[in-house]
């Protein structure tokens, strides 16, 4: 199956899954509608479907173990100058960069405003 058709599938699971969800527009909400998500839903697919073979998701080999989807953390940094920021939460996904050969952290956030006030969001006494 070419990235074509993969783009098509996925287009279609995402529209079904949606369509499936029993969410209803809300008149007086023009920004969170039906519309946007399968549009969102597609941009994803063409920003993701190219490269994703590039990002295996990490898989141990014995059964039962760490695969890299959905897994809890909780770490806090500490810099040279004190300073420590702490990240709770749960990861979208674990996979391997291949073209860097390294673990790379993916994580699916949203956010309407990505300025100073989310930034500081992720500061031990601002969580998120």
């Amino acid at each position: 199956m070419g990235v074509k058709n993969d783009r098509e599938s996925l287009a279609v699971l995402a529209y079904e899954i949606i369509d499936s969800s029993g969410w209803e527009d809300d008149h007086n909400d023009r920004i969170r509608i039906k519309d946007s998500m399968e549009l969102a839903s597609l941009a994803y697919i063409d920003e993701v479907l190219p490269v994703m073979d590039n990002f295996p998701i990490y898989v141990e080999d014995e059964p039962y173990d760490v695969i890299g989807i959905e897994n809890v953390f909780d770490v806090v940094l500490t810099y040279n100058d004190g300073k420590q920021y702490r990240f709770i939460g749960t990861l979208d996904g674990l996979t391997y960069d291949k073209a860097m050969e390294r673990y790379t952290l993916e994580d699916n956030k949203t956010a309407s405003r990505l300025d100073a006030g989310w930034k500081a969001s992720f500061e031990l006494s601002h969580q998120v």
